[in-house]
């Protein structure tokens, strides 16, 4: 049975504000302002100085995707438009999802594929940057602590998981002659395929999200510079990238909760919890600001006139 949407969204709101509480129910207040007020503002002008990369190549990978693989001709400044306002959805929509308001914004009749095939796509690499990133950071630290090592050991028994999953799928298909009933083998099928398709662009879109994905993870560097914490690049880079897949894969509004979650399970014991508190405040930054220079384009994308006319697009 498909959730009605404010049923999603509630549902969302009480998952961040039940790990908030779990968070900050042991917190100690005076701690947690003193460091707040202490910040390190040449650090804290760093990190936001890192969201004016984060946004061009956000664009430039989106416009890349949508003339390479979509045929859809669009200009930077229309793809910086469509990015930045889909940020701004990010604010409202669960498991930061935001990026789906642009089947709105990309003309379906004039696109070669549905438009929500194409953004499932980039969502897909954001997925696979984040998760190749943490990977191979986490095995220049896992011998650090034993919930490392065992973190390690649970992603590469995913990877031989997921590797068998696409044996068995790409196996099944060639039996079937390409002819699948299972609903689920025929979709992941179908992306397969997709991918296959267009291989000989994958290598320049995983180079523009792994680049678009270290410079977002190079803000939490800078961010734990912000309380004059300094930690190894390959810890910052392991941790933060498990906090940014918990923000995005658990439902929740603009990955708040799960994220702050995943930031104090991976760096207890070697930084305080009123630290990681002020890392997980400051960080929602990352949400706002990109929101916030959005938000003019979100409403006029959303409020143009367009006469839309069925897709003619491939599935």
């Amino acid at each position: 049975m498909k959730l009605p949407k404010y049923i999603k969204l509630l549902i969302a709101v009480l998952i961040s504000a039940f790990l908030l509480f779990l968070i900050y129910r042991k917190i100690d207040f005076d701690l947690l302002i003193h460091t707040l007020q202490t910040a390190n503002r040449e650090f804290f002008l760093i990190y936001f100085s890192l969201f004016v990369p984060q946004l061009l190549i956000a664009a430039y990978r989106w416009k890349y995707i949508l003339k390479r693989i979509n045929n859809y001709k669009v200009s930077y400044y229309h793809t910086f438009q469509m990015v930045t306002g889909s940020y701004t959805a990010n604010l409202i929509v669960p498991a930061k999802m935001g990026e789906i308001v642009r089947v709105f914004w990309v003309d379906r009749h004039t696109s070669r594929y549905r438009p929500i095939l194409v953004i499932l796509f980039e969502k897909l690499w954001d997925i696979l940057a984040v998760y190749l990133i943490l990977y191979i950071s986490l095995f220049f630290i896992f011998k650090a602590s034993i919930k490392y090592s065992t973190l390690s050991s649970w992603l590469s028994l995913a990877n031989f998981a997921a590797i068998l999953l696409l044996a068995v799928v790409l196996m099944y298909w060639q039996r079937k002659g390409y002819i699948l009933k299972n609903k689920f083998l025929e979709r992941l099928s179908s992306l397969i395929l997709f991918f296959i398709n267009h291989k000989k662009n994958m290598p320049q879109i995983a180079l523009w999200s792994v680049t678009l994905w270290i410079i977002q993870i190079l803000q939490f560097y800078f961010m734990f510079r912000v309380f004059e914490i300094s930690l190894p690049l390959m810890m910052v880079f392991s941790g933060s990238s498990l906090a940014i897949l918990a923000g995005a894969i658990i439902i929740s509004i603009g990955g708040v909760g799960p994220r702050d979650a995943a930031l104090i399970w991976f760096y207890s014991g070697f930084v305080t919890k009123e630290i990681l508190v002020s890392v997980g405040i400051i960080s929602i930054f990352r949400i706002i600001v990109p929101a916030l220079i959005g938000l003019p384009f979100f409403l006029i994308l959303s409020f143009q006139k367009r006469s839309w006319k069925k897709t003619s697009g491939y599935n």
